[in-house]
């Protein structure tokens, strides 16, 4: 796992392989889980929260070795 903060922009990558294209574009929906045996509401409250509570933009996207996610702040201020 990689972390990286630059000025309003975080970003986290892991190894993991990433996801097929097809879920890629469904990964932050409600109920929506790769897993047969998982609810799917993780990553669907992290845009929520990330979305109203901090006022930024939540993406994925796969890499040649896994996941990145990459969160932008709107306002600057909240890093400092």
């Amino acid at each position: 796992v990689t972390i990286k903060i630059n000025n309003n922009v975080i970003t986290y990558c892991d190894t993991a392989r990433g996801v097929k294209e097809n879920d890629l574009k469904n990964i932050f929906s409600a109920n929506f889980s790769t897993k047969s045996d998982n609810m799917g509401i993780g990553l669907y409250m992290a845009k929520l929260i990330s979305e109203e509570k901090f006022n930024s933009i939540i993406e994925a996207k796969n890499t040649k070795d896994g996941l990145s996610f990459t969160i932008t702040l709107k306002d600057k201020d909240i890093l400092e």
